[in-house]
């Protein structure tokens, strides 16, 4: 008699970019790295089952005693992932965990002659899976694929975007703040005239943000300013080093003051000769 198929696998695809995924990176952001280590147990989980899980009470008590967690903050992830899209949240079945893309993955992965009891062909999402259960067409899938890299690409545009525009909006408050900017001067201690390149520092660390992925990590005006303190002070207003044939302003000050004394000195002696 033939071994019934497995439904499970044995192995999944993850994409090369997760952490640039800002469904990701917003669940990193609010439960740190428990809430994406409990997010990749759910998809092995889910993936060594079908392409769907239950959310029975005693699997979020598993969950919750394998991770040192308490259930209550098992359960408060998991609605963290299906508000920022990781799994889908219009099901008839909220007790349900999956998505499109974890269905699409399992089927291109599994392959065909899938046999789906009703209540399973109920929780399929794509309109693929719906019609042909276990058959996925590959290049159906790498278009997929791009339109969904295209669309996160445009959607990290636009939210760069916005925050280009607020943050200017902050930097001109900001300017026109002379206590802050008198903070600025005092914290960067290179004198009065750095109060001139505040304008300049502030474009910097604008490009900063953007280029280490972390626009969504000033949320407020006080965030901004948190942030900008902290990055003037490990970047911004480093001392420039001196070239070999140079001297150190201290250095300056007292050559300059022995030039002074020896002038005055001189200057007194001519006067108590004649």
């Amino acid at each position: 008699m033939a071994r019934p198929k497995k439904k499970g696998l044995d192995y999944f695809p993850v994409d090369t970019d997760i952490f640039q995924d800002v469904k990701i990176r917003r669940l990193i952001r609010r439960h740190k790295q428990a809430g994406f280590l409990l997010y990749m147990q759910l998809l092995c989980d889910i993936y060594r089952h079908s392409f769907y899980i239950q959310l029975a009470d005693d699997y979020c008590f598993d969950l919750a005693e394998q991770w040192n967690l308490t259930e209550r903050g098992v359960k408060t992830m998991i609605r963290s992932m299906i508000e920022f899209g990781l799994f889908y949240n219009n099901l008839h079945r909220k007790d349900i965990l999956t998505s499109c893309s974890i269905q699409e993955r399992y089927f291109m992965v599994k392959g065909k002659n899938i046999n789906l009891e009703d209540s399973e062909k109920e929780l399929l999402l794509t309109s693929i899976c719906t019609e042909k259960p276990g058959v996925l067409d590959a290049k159906s899938t790498q278009r997929k694929e791009k339109e969904r890299k295209e669309n996160n690409m445009s959607e990290r545009v636009r939210v760069r975007t916005q925050a280009m525009e607020q943050w200017e909006a902050w930097n001109q408050e900001l300017l026109s703040d002379e206590a802050w900017r008198y903070s600025v001067v005092q914290q960067a201690g290179l004198g009065v005239g750095f109060d001139s390149q505040i304008p300049e520092k502030l474009s910097a660390f604008n490009q900063f943000l953007v280029s280490t992925a972390e626009t969504d990590s000033v949320p407020t005006l006080k965030d901004y300013q948190r942030r900008f303190h902290y990055w003037l002070r490990d970047y911004g207003a480093k001392r420039p080093k001196m070239g070999k044939n140079e001297v150190s302003r201290i250095e300056e000050l007292n050559r300059v003051g022995e030039e002074s004394l020896a002038m005055a000195r001189q200057i007194w002696l001519n006067g108590e000769c004649a």
